[in-house]
């Protein structure tokens, strides 16, 4: 018994939240959802800034400026896939709850 986890209920199930909590639970995904919604377009402008600078760099010929922001880019780049995959899990539970609620 020592190595066992105890019983708990499934996090959505609707017999154990009441609507109350689950109309909480879904505007507290819905502002979650917005953050990640405002840093993804944050994201965009930062990327086409960080583009456009690095075609300025390639053009001008300096390669040194170019290599740092194409790691620049590829940061940010890789921050946008992260809230993406932050984005889609958010709609994925925010479907769930308003399927509860009904």
């Amino acid at each position: 018994m020592s190595g066992e986890l105890p019983l708990q209920p499934k996090l959505y199930d609707s017999k154990v939240f009441n609507y109350d909590m689950i109309c909480d639970l879904i505007h507290e995904v819905e502002n979650e959802l917005n953050g990640g919604l405002n840093q993804y377009t944050q994201l965009n402008t930062k990327l086409r800034a960080l583009r456009a600078r690095y075609q300025r760099a390639l053009a001008s010929n300096r390669r040194g400026a170019a290599y740092s922001l194409r790691l620049q880019i590829a940061t940010v780049e890789g921050v946008k896939c992260m809230y993406t995959e932050y984005i889609s899990r958010k709609h994925i539970k925010l479907d769930r709850l308003q399927s509860y609620s009904m």
